[in-house]
């Protein structure tokens, strides 16, 4: 087994893997051990901020493009209305 691969079982300080979902020695749950942040956990967070970053950039172009294309007409039609 890769030494790499060990940690310590914070209740009875036994070696056991980083796989491991229970200590095989005193039965302590190792999810709660683990860090938050794994190098999965690192990607998938990645992987959704870069999707909500180009989502709101598509956002802010889209609502850039409308504001070019409808608010000189709607200023138009609004100084239209206006008494001369």
């Amino acid at each position: 087994m890769n030494k790499g691969r060990l940690i310590s079982c914070h209740d009875c300080g036994q070696k056991i893997s980083k796989l491991a979902l229970v200590c095989p020695y005193c039965g302590l749950p190792i999810p709660a051990l683990r860090p938050l942040f794994s190098p999965y956990n690192k990607w998938r967070l990645r992987v959704e901020n870069s999707v909500a970053g180009i989502l709101g950039f598509g956002m802010l172009v889209f609502m850039a493009y409308m504001l070019v294309k409808w608010v000189p007409p709607l200023v138009e039609w609004l100084l239209d209305l206006l008494p001369e």
